[in-house]
């Protein structure tokens, strides 16, 4: 009988660990990462795109609680250090309350943030180049600091910086696949970004971009394949 009751102890106790193991990841806390191109180089507030940016961002915040992140970096020439900043998303009851506490949040949190954000102005040294990559590093840390992770990117998508530009790279000198596995490799971030979803809107106006129609091509090609080899899925559409 005691070795019965203590078998039934073991069984109890494992079935509380997987539960509580369970409840972890059902709790996961999400952020929402928002990149914003800020160079000269793209037409990121021409052509209502600023619009169109605020719109999407506050649509994908409507789905963040229960301190839930949304966090927005800029790309510019110090992307690696630059941050717009964050906002957490406030705690629901479970109740009829719940629609009402989000609204206020959307309304008096994010939409000035946004505000804010957009309008923000840079020195002529920030918007001297514009690196991309750092935008994976940030990335990775979110996913090993634990959170769920999606990823909303407004750029261009031409690097230009450190003698690297991909109007010279893409433009017939580099194979945008080989070129994006080297990169991968080199930066160590193999895998890194595994269940990341990302999405690139490009920004554009109807006049299109004398220097970027013949190299675009290639460099969605080495994107795709880029975060690809992160680990990531990733989709890239015009804003």
């Amino acid at each position: 009988m005691l070795k019965k009751n203590i078998k039934l102890m073991n069984i109890t106790a494992f079935c509380l660990v997987i539960l509580v193991g369970c409840s972890g990841e059902m709790i996961k806390n999400q952020i929402v990462f928002v990149g914003i191109d800020y160079t000269t180089s793209a037409d990121t507030f021409e052509n209502g795109n600023t619009d169109k940016i605020k719109n999407i961002v506050i649509g994908v915040s409507e789905n963040l609680k229960n301190s839930d992140v949304l966090e927005i970096h800029p790309i510019h020439a110090f992307t690696e250090t630059g941050i717009m900043g964050k906002r957490t998303a406030p705690k629901l009851e479970g109740n009829l309350r719940d629609n009402k506490i989000q609204q206020q949040w959307l309304e008096h949190d994010i939409k000035p943030f946004l505000d804010e954000v957009m309008s923000y102005k840079f020195d002529n040294y920030s918007l001297a180049g514009t690196n991309i990559y750092p935008i994976a590093n940030k990335l990775r840390n979110r996913v090993e600091q634990g959170y769920k992770v999606s990823c909303y990117i407004f750029c261009d998508l031409n690097q230009e910086y450190d003698g690297e530009d991909f109007h010279e790279i893409f433009d017939g000198l580099k194979d945008p696949i080989e070129y994006a596995s080297m990169k991968v490799q080199s930066l160590n971030i193999s895998d890194a970004l595994y269940g990341v979803d990302i999405k690139i809107f490009v920004p554009g106006t109807p006049e299109g971009s004398q220097t970027q129609e013949n190299v675009r091509r290639n460099i969605k090609k080495f994107w795709k394949e880029f975060f690809r080899l992160c680990g990531s899925k990733v989709t890239i559409e015009d804003l």
